[in-house]
């Protein structure tokens, strides 16, 4: 379903519930809510070594990958922020050509990553490795080791997790099955918790 249709969803459920104040049940509020939880969730699956994320990804295509020449690095500007997760791959899921080249793109840790370099990257051509991190700018940006003027690509396709508040309301949200009510349990949870103390939507101000 879509942001909009969950968030329609959760209200709904939540009218239900009188532990609840009725203002804390206005869609902007349920939206953080939801959003806290989400993001909780996905940070603790990953936590416990869930190791198929892909069904919480969103498919982002045609990024530009770019060529720095004053550090003779390849790279691709992320569109969009990810959320930050404890394994080497964070909110990048997965990397895949555009243009159908037989290139596999593998996630580097620091580590790993000082002993590419020190290789001759002619040797690597099927596989591309790639470090997260930010540019001179500050944005968040993919760069490549092992891309070479032989092997270049223009263009590559990136399944990225990104926090909820992120998602269009036209997006759609993948919740495996099972994982719509823990979502929700946590909703819940959280409101009869410590909700926020005020939050402002597009035209008023809400207080609790």
């Amino acid at each position: 379903m879509t942001k909009d249709q969950l968030i329609e969803l959760f209200q709904y459920r939540l009218s239900g519930i009188p532990t609840i104040s009725d203002k804390s049940k206005h869609p902007e509020i349920i939206s953080f809510m939801i959003g806290l939880a989400f993001n909780q969730m996905i940070g603790e699956l990953n936590a416990k070594g869930y190791k198929n994320l892909s069904p919480y990804s969103k498919l982002f295509i045609n990024i530009d990958v770019v060529y720095n020449s004053d550090i003779d690095v390849y790279y691709s500007l992320l569109p969009i922020d990810i959320s930050t997760l404890t394994d080497v791959k964070s909110g990048i899921r997965k990397i895949q050509s555009m243009q159908g080249k037989g290139l596999e793109f593998a996630p580097m840790d620091r580590e790993r990553l000082e002993i590419i370099e020190g290789l001759d990257v002619s040797s690597l051509t099927d596989i591309i490795g790639y470090t997260i991190g930010k540019n001179e700018d500050g944005d968040l940006a993919v760069d490549y080791f092992g891309m070479t003027s032989e092997n270049y690509i223009t263009h590559v396709k990136m399944y990225l997790l990104i926090p909820f508040e992120a998602y269009e309301d036209d997006d759609i949200i993948n919740l495996p099955a099972g994982q719509d009510a823990m979502l929700f349990d946590m909703v819940v949870k959280l409101f009869n918790g410590q909700p926020p103390k005020d939050m402002k939507d597009n035209h008023n101000e809400i207080k609790y």
